[in-house]
């Protein structure tokens, strides 16, 4: 069957209010079709916006999509360049007031709709759903702010966010492992209202064939080759940043440095990986971690991660916490 265009309130005439971007690569058609019906049915109502998928040079195009929503939903074709040079295409035909990120494999819940409201009555910069962070609820602040008191969840579809902060900022070309994680610091920065919504919005659903799942030796070293720069590349901006913005930046970056470290050891559960990895970060600098006192966990992982005699107690709690 068929969804009219009409159905969604889509409007060439009028800013759409939010972008909804999908990039997709060798997804199932079943899978695909139910987290775009859960755009239609959950994340629209009687609200304009516009629905773009990217389809990332899919061995069997979704054309269906068209078939299907007609000109509801606007598929990009490209050839297979990664999920940021899709993301990127996605965002530079997005006209909508918002950008709401989607995996393809995921789903929107029945709240979704209300936090949209939410963004159009009090006009946030960015909107997060509590479940996913640990504080107060109706909360509004800078990101900045937030970034410096709280730990950041930074994935991508995590988040409804203004289009105007997102001009000149894209996701780095080629990182096809915590792209989003560089992307939504910079984004934050920018954000001058953010508010914590209380109800979950969003259904993340695990996929067995995501990047993610793959434990291969080269997927691997590519992994960790692309997070180290996304850790750089967060470093160096750290220092071209006023007093504020790069206290709340170099705890994101501490922030990630700990969860790189971790993730080193619970995919490789390695010794000689585990300290390959501490020498290279600190050739990059990112090592000793800094002093800051974010959280008692990060506090007692600092202490055992920057003296050397203790890093065999970290690496054993590291690889009994990954069981």
């Amino acid at each position: 069957m068929t969804v009219e265009a009409s159905t969604l309130h889509t409007s060439s005439k009028h800013e759409p209010l939010v972008s909804f971007i999908i990039p997709c690569y060798n997804v199932e058609q079943e899978v695909l079709h139910r987290c775009l019906q859960s755009v239609v049915d959950h994340g629209i109502s009687s609200l304009p916006v516009e629905v773009i998928v990217v389809d990332d040079g899919s061995d069997v195009p979704p054309v269906w999509v068209e078939e299907v929503y007609g000109t509801a939903v606007t598929l990009l074709q490209r050839q297979h360049e990664g999920v940021s040079a899709a993301r990127n295409a996605g965002l530079d035909r997005a006209r909508g007031t918002y950008i709401q990120f989607v995996d393809a494999d995921d789903v929107l819940l029945y709240a979704y709709c209300n936090m949209l409201r939410r963004a159009v009555t009090d006009k946030f910069d960015i909107i997060l759903a509590l479940p996913s962070h640990n504080v107060a609820a109706d909360n509004c602040q800078k990101g900045t702010c937030f970034m410096r008191y709280h730990n950041l969840h930074g994935a991508a579809w995590g988040y409804l966010f203004r289009r105007t902060l997102a001009e000149g900022l894209r996701f780095t070309p080629g990182v096809a492992y915590a792209e989003d994680e560089e992307f939504t610091a910079r984004l934050f920065l920018r954000a001058q209202c953010l508010h914590i919504f209380p109800e979950a919005v969003y259904e993340y659903r695990q996929n067995a064939q995501s990047v993610t799942r793959n434990i291969s030796p080269e997927a691997l070293q590519r992994r960790f080759s692309d997070t180290e720069g996304v850790l750089t590349r967060l470093k160096e901006l750290c220092t071209t940043l006023p007093d504020d913005e790069r206290h709340a930046l170099q705890r994101r970056v501490a922030q990630l440095t700990t969860d790189y470290i971790y993730n080193v050891v619970a995919l490789t559960r390695d010794r000689q990986a585990f300290r390959r990895c501490l020498d290279r970060l600190h050739q990059l600098h990112l090592l000793p971690l800094p002093n800051g006192r974010y959280t008692w966990k990060y506090a007692l992982f600092r202490s055992l991660c920057n003296r050397k005699p203790l890093r065999g107690v970290l690496f054993f709690l590291l690889k009994h916490l990954a069981h």
